[in-house]
């Protein structure tokens, strides 16, 4: 495998979670398992359950997208913090 500048995964759902059998914790712990990777989960819903999830997943690792027309931005918002923290 070759090294790359950045690695990204992001992870879309439907902010389901429970009915899947996963913990918010768990899945915190899987985005920061590796420094090297950006993880983000971006949740396709609205509502007080896509809301809670966020606020359970480490700090700017979990975007709330109701309307599926804004995941652009949703996208070039996560890139451009990444941008920022690089530089910082």
């Amino acid at each position: 495998s070759k090294e790359a500048d950045d690695y990204f995964v992001f992870l879309l759902s439907d902010a389901n979670l429970r009915r899947y059998g996963i913990a918010p914790e768990e899945l915190g712990e899987v985005l920061v398992a590796d420094s090297r990777v950006n993880a983000f989960a971006i949740f396709i819903a609205g509502g007080s359950e896509a809301d809670r999830l966020v606020k359970a997943l480490p700090f700017g690792r979990g975007y709330v997208c109701a309307d599926t027309a804004r995941l652009p931005g949703a996208f070039k918002e996560i890139f451009s913090s990444v941008s920022v923290q690089k530089t910082s």
